[in-house]
This record gives structure tokens, sequence and C-alpha cells, in this order.
């Protein structure tokens, strides 16, 4: 598992994750995550306008 989201995990639920599958359905939700970020990114560039943090924390629903 990439050790970023790891980190992550253990930071947000304070435990190590107990069985392989558990790790690589949680590591494959995040993938879904960055890979979304990467393409909204993508597009904004493509478009030649540029992408804030705050447009990614409204894109998926987040509040301040």
């Amino acid at each position: 598992m990439n050790e970023r989201i790891q980190e992550l995990i253990v930071k947000h639920f304070g435990l190590q994750l107990y069985y392989e599958g558990q790790a690589g359905q949680i590591e494959k939700f995040a993938e879904l995550i960055v890979r979304e970020c990467a393409g909204l990114a993508t597009k904004e560039y493509n478009n030649r306008s540029s992408i804030h943090g705050n447009d990614l924390l409204k894109h998926f629903g987040v509040k301040e």
C-alpha cells in the first residue's frame, strides 16, 4: 500500500490494517479519488484555466 495512504488511514482511524483485502480496497478507493482529481486538473489545464483546492472541495461536496 502507498505509504501516504497508510499514514492517512492510521491518522484518521488510529489503527493498522488487519488483513490485505482491507488494505487493497482502501488503496483502490484512494486511487479512484486521486485519479478523479487528476482528471479535473487536466481538464482545467487543457481549457487554459487553473484548478484550486476549493474547486476540489466543491466537486466532492466537502465543506471547508
